[in-house]
């Protein structure tokens, strides 16, 4: 069943990751202006489609390449298999420390509330 599974993931990932690369990255504007570069050279075929193509994606890998560092720099703590429990994560408040409501001690407490000064 786990092999199942994985394939499907597998294939849907070959299915979705074109159109991530379309929606989500400058690949369709660097193809653009590499074939109206190649128009405007007046030689609309040379060089052929493919070529064109080849350029807009390695021009893509390096313009998109600070965010895929950011993106691996996100998940590395969570590669490993075990994300850290409640309590035990890096930016996990202290047992004992005040949850967001909490009033600042020293600042008058607004109108309406339980335990408004009057």
């Amino acid at each position: 069943m786990g092999d199942t599974a994985r394939d499907v993931a597998v294939v849907a990932m070959f299915a979705i990751g074109p159109v991530l690369l379309v929606m989500l990255t400058s690949f369709v504007k660097l193809s653009v202006v590499l074939g109206l570069v190649r128009n405007a050279l007046g030689s609309p075929q040379v060089p052929p489609g493919l070529v064109v193509t080849g350029l807009a994606l390695v021009l893509t890998l390096f313009v998109m390449s600070p965010v895929i560092e950011q993106v691996v720099d996100a998940i590395a703590p969570h590669a490993g298999g075990s994300t850290p429990g409640p309590g035990g994560g890096a930016g996990a408040p202290a047992p004992d420390a005040p949850g967001p409501d909490a009033p600042t001690p020293g600042a008058p407490a607004l109108p309406g509330e339980a335990g408004a000064r009057r």
